[in-house]
């Protein structure tokens, strides 16, 4: 097995991919963004590259939240189980609040155990954090952003015409506006349109405006336009079902923030009388999505510039730890659907 002697860079997707395929496996790597499909891809990569006879010794999965840093790198240290290495996932990064176990985590990350390959994973980190600094510095960085529109019509285009079935070029337009670019749910829609037109082999908008609705309520993307829409009740299912399901209140502070800078875009364009297609392009809206795009235009501006300036103070207390993050992210959304010029 041959390792890549760079201490640190940043590679995309497709390269970390062609260097696992070429035998090129790093000791640490730092797994960034809201696509678990694409960090749960190079997962299944990196697991493939641990001897098969004792992977399932080899292979570990660890959160924080349940596991401290240093029983994790204690661990790290140990001779693999009858392998030339060991695969460690660690989750939950925000958990590390003490400098004992900040200190620690810097001191093996100068010096790794050349028998263990460690992937943290986080959506985003506080660069402010000592950690989060010495990650990003010693670690292969590989963001696993959500695609564009654009890269994932195509995306799902080929996983169907692998699959043999057909789309028609508007279904797809609204199955990528629907999904929000989430290649994870995007994937899992696709199966089911697959499932439902059987041997018809070719998928049309009725069937993706009756089916995909209904599994797109724990989307943060969802939140962020029911906050546009100045649905509260809404908002707040959402939210408190992103908190059921673990989501990082940071990361969901940022989807908010890129709720409002689309609108942004998207009031600016307006203002200007660009074409439909050029604000749909540039504020990263689908043409498909006529309700949302009505929202926006009848936001005034500063409704969007409180709510980024609102937005920005709560991402700062969070990341300062003044308050409860679940608390103070509750009382925003009130705040945001309260102001009459939503209306």
């Amino acid at each position: 097995m041959n390792r890549s002697k760079k201490s640190a860079s940043d590679l995309s997707v497709a390269d970390l991919d062609k260097k696992i395929d070429s035998g090129q496996v790093d000791l640490l790597y730092l797994f960034l963004g809201e696509e678990a499909y694409l960090k749960d891809h190079l997962i299944k990569k990196l697991t493939l590259t641990v001897d098969e006879s004792f992977r399932d010794f080899n292979v570990s999965r660890y959160s924080l939240a349940d596991t401290s840093i240093v029983q994790i790198l204690d661990a790290a240290r140990q001779t693999p189980m009858m392998a030339k290495r060991r695969l460690m996932i660690v989750s939950d990064l925000d958990k590390i609040k003490d400098e004992a176990s900040t200190d620690a985590l810097i001191e093996y990350l100068s010096h790794p155990a050349d028998t263990a390959t460690i992937v943290f994973l986080a959506v985003t980190l506080d660069g402010r954090r000592r950690y989060a600094m010495a990650l990003q510095k010693a670690c292969i960085v590989v963001k696993c952003d959500h695609l564009e529109d654009d890269q994932a019509r195509g995306w799902a285009e080929k996983y169907l015409r692998a699959r043999s079935v057909a789309i028609e070029s508007s279904a797809l337009g609204v199955l990528v506006g629907l999904t929000g670019g989430n290649l994870l749910r995007l994937q899992n829609e696709m199966e089911k349109l697959i499932t439902y037109v059987g041997n018809a082999k070719r998928i049309t908008s009725p069937e993706v405006e009756s089916l995909v609705p209904r599994t797109r309520e724990h989307s943060a993307f969802d939140l962020g336009d029911a906050l546009i829409s100045n649905d509260r009740k809404k908002a707040l299912r959402l939210f408190h079902r992103l908190i059921a399901d673990r989501n990082e209140p940071v990361a969901i502070v940022g989807m908010l923030a890129w709720a409002y800078r689309r609108a942004l875009i998207a009031k600016e364009l307006m203002s200007r009388n660009a074409p439909m297609a050029e604000v749909s392009r540039e504020a990263k809206v689908s043409p498909y999505q006529h309700e949302l795009i009505a929202q926006m235009r009848r936001l005034d501006l500063k409704t969007i510039i409180f709510a980024v300036k609102r937005i920005a103070e709560v991402d700062l207390a969070i990341k300062t730890s003044v308050g409860t993050p679940a608390l103070q992210i509750e009382h925003l959304i009130c705040e945001l659907t309260s102001r009459t010029s939503f209306k």
